[in-house]
């Protein structure tokens, strides 16, 4: 009968947690983010879809990232994940979220199993319901990023090694390595705790089971992690001929962490080698790279390349090194989420159910406060059951306790080399509010036993730790400004300038001097044709950020739209000199020459850009029309025939072709 009423509450924890989701899905779904997502969410989505569609074309004024033909930059697991989520769904936004939020019920499940195992039922089914109301796990099952599949796979890698510590059967041992390879395939950071875990098994089944039987768990355990995790590697080596483990991004990552104008967050810009917001900007950062050293890289050389730089760092500068990693260690366990690709505050504020859910169960002080009481319950007031009877044994639970240390400690430690946000520490949230769990109920039922100079202890302690945890050393605040800014960013995506346009005034009006926001609002202004605006904004941008590549970009083309052609001149050179590979601005260089009249040098720019670049229409074309203007018929024709071959059918390039035909023939040139 208990079994069936704690089924029964289980059924209504996770009814409420469905509910919440459903709440805060109501809310995602009328922000621009939820059909434009950016940045990772943006690259995720894009990975995702073209593994659907086979069509590999990347967004609007981004570089081909090169995914089938390179080493997986980032791990592989999520956008599979989403993948399949989008070919169930015919590709629908909402329904992979719907599924993500499903994932996170199954969590709960796991949770509920995992708590009734150790502590009892009541433990097991607080522990299901923290999981389920606990705000940063319903806001994270809305994105499109992987920390959902990582708290779903280490809970039930916590379930199953529990599992295999109570029976020592080595086929649990080959499930938890499964797990953590399938981990390892979307945080390839867990490996380090993997590299421990066999001496756990060693140490757990030293005494009760032989040796024999420990060495097939532990054989076990690495075969399971080695058939998840190979097949990434082989396929890194058919794709490019490179051995890379799982992915090729961990270079790059330690040397956002360690340089000279590292914060221990991650940064957009990488000293002398550009920018770095999304992964479409890594190629051309693998180019600076090449240029740096002289010769064509394989990705595993240029990771290797960034991790030589960042131990470089690290040797010249200990002291700053050490300062930096102290930050960054108080980074990871600060009391508020640090935002990365999104301002989590802001959208917190958004959803009607994170609002509840951050007040109620509470922000990561106070769980993390808790987790600290429950754990030292667990060490320093061990018992052999619960109220229920259904409780582990002390000999049972110790080396779960210390499994879990394991896992939070090796977590912490894999991301202290690199840089912090709150996703990162998301996957070690089931161990904490674990144990989160064990103190609740240890104080409700010391209410209940009317013990209350120990209830009146526990909760003294859980003031001053929650005190202790709520220091804020850096003053970090959710910025309304960069919120707004995503905002934009997201509309435009989604082809509503007018809605751009207002968020990126908001922006302004929080910070003047928000350099992207003014080269976005830029863009956006020519986008309607208000070309005196845009320059005006773009030398604004230009002012506070002289090397800013986009608000360049847009201060040459606006003026080259206005008829101020001599000046936009100078700024197509300016941007070349900085960045000599770019096709368009290239491109755009040639056409102002032309309009001005300068043919010769429009021709040589326009033989640049196919020097360069290899055979393009518009280049062509472009030749085609300045040696036709200097009466070269014949030079003319050739270009516009070599036009016309790589874009069949164009009506207007056939004309061209035709009327210098024409000319050369009747004998001008």
């Amino acid at each position: 009968m208990g079994k069936l009423r704690n089924s029964h509450v289980l059924v209504g924890i996770l009814a409420v947690g469905a509910l919440l989701r459903l709440c805060h899905f109501a809310d995602l779904a009328k922000s621009p983010h939820f059909s434009a997502p950016l940045v990772d969410a943006g690259f995720h989505d894009y990975w995702a879809r073209a593994l659907v569609s086979g069509r590999w074309s990347p967004p609007p004024n981004c570089e081909d990232p090169q995914i089938r033909a390179r080493p997986y930059l980032r791990p592989p697991g999520y956008p599979y994940f989403l993948a399949l989520a989008y070919a169930l769904s015919g590709g629908s936004y909402g329904a992979a979220r719907v599924l993500q939020m499903a994932v996170g019920l199954l969590s709960c499940v796991l949770a509920f199993m995992l708590g009734l195992r150790l502590f009892g039922a009541r433990t097991g089914l607080v522990y299901a319901a923290l999981m389920a109301s606990y705000w940063v796990l319903v806001y994270f099952e809305g994105e499109l990023l992987a920390p959902v599949l990582l708290v779903f796979l280490g809970t039930a890698l916590l379930l199953v090694l529990t599992v295999w510590a109570q029976t020592l059967k080595p086929l649990y041992a080959w499930g938890a390595g499964a797990l953590l390879g399938l981990f390892a395939l979307i945080r390839p950071n867990i490996l380090l705790f993997g590299l421990v875990l066999p001496a756990w098994l060693w140490w757990v089944g030293r005494r009760s089971a032989g040796r024999r039987r420990i060495l097939k768990s532990v054989a076990g355990f690495g075969f399971g992690v080695l058939v998840l995790v190979l097949p990434a590697s082989l396929r890194n080596y058919r794709a490019a001929k490179d051995w890379v483990l799982i992915s090729s991004n961990a270079g790059i990552n330690l040397y956002i962490g360690n340089n000279p104008a590292a914060d221990g967050l991650v940064a957009q810009e990488l000293p002398g080698l550009g920018r770095f917001h999304t992964c479409y900007d890594y190629p051309a950062l693998v180019r600076s790279v090449e240029q740096r050293v002289g010769q064509p890289l394989r990705h595993s050389q240029v990771s290797r390349w960034f991790a030589r730089q960042a131990l470089e760092f690290v040797r010249s500068n200990p002291g700053r090194f050490l300062a930096l990693t102290g930050r960054k260690a108080l980074l990871f366990w600060h009391p508020q989420e640090i935002a990365h690709n999104k301002e989590i505050g802001f959208e917190r504020r958004r959803s009607r159910a994170l609002r509840v859910l951050a007040v109620l169960p509470g922000g990561f002080a106070r769980m993390l406060s808790l987790a600290v009481l429950g754990l030292g319950l667990c060490i320093g007031r061990p018992r052999s059951g619960g109220a229920d009877g259904s409780a582990a044994s002390r000999e049972c639970v110790m080396p779960v306790v210390t499994l879990c240390l394991l896992f939070v400690a090796f977590y912490f430690l894999s991301f202290l080399p690199f840089f912090m946000a709150a996703r990162y520490r998301v996957p070690i949230l089931p161990c904490l509010l674990l144990f989160a769990a064990v103190a609740l109920v240890r104080f409700a039922e010391a209410l209940a036993a009317r013990r209350l100079n120990r209830a009146a202890a526990g909760a003294t302690v859980w003031l001053l730790l929650l005190f202790l945890f709520s220091r804020d050393p850096f003053g970090y605040r959710t910025s309304a400004a960069e919120a707004h800014f995503l905002e934009g960013v997201a509309y435009g995506k989604q082809g509503n300038v007018d809605a751009a346009i207002r968020e990126y005034r908001a922006v302004l009006e929080e910070e003047p001097e928000h350099v992207r926001a003014r080269a976005n609002l830029a863009a956006a202004l020519m986008s309607l044709g208000r070309y005196d605006e845009a320059v005006r904004h773009s030398a604004e941008a230009l002012r506070v950020a002289p090397d800013d590549m986009n608000a360049r970009c847009n201060l040459a083309v606006s003026l080259a739209e206005m008829g101020r052609t001599e000046e936009a001149i100078a700024q197509y050179n300016e941007f070349l000199r900085r960045a000599p590979e770019d096709l368009e601005m290239r491109s755009g260089l040639g056409v102002a020459l032309a309009r001005a009249g300068r043919l010769d040098e429009a021709v040589r720019v326009f033989s640049e850009v196919l020097r360069r670049h290899g055979p393009n229409p518009g280049a062509h074309a472009n030749l085609g029309i300045a040696y036709a203007r200097k009466k070269h018929y014949a030079a003319a024709v050739r270009h516009f025939s070599a036009a016309l071959a790589l874009n069949p059918g164009d009506r207007k390039l056939q004309a061209f072709l035709e009327q210098a035909r024409a000319a050369a023939a009747g004998g001008d040139e």
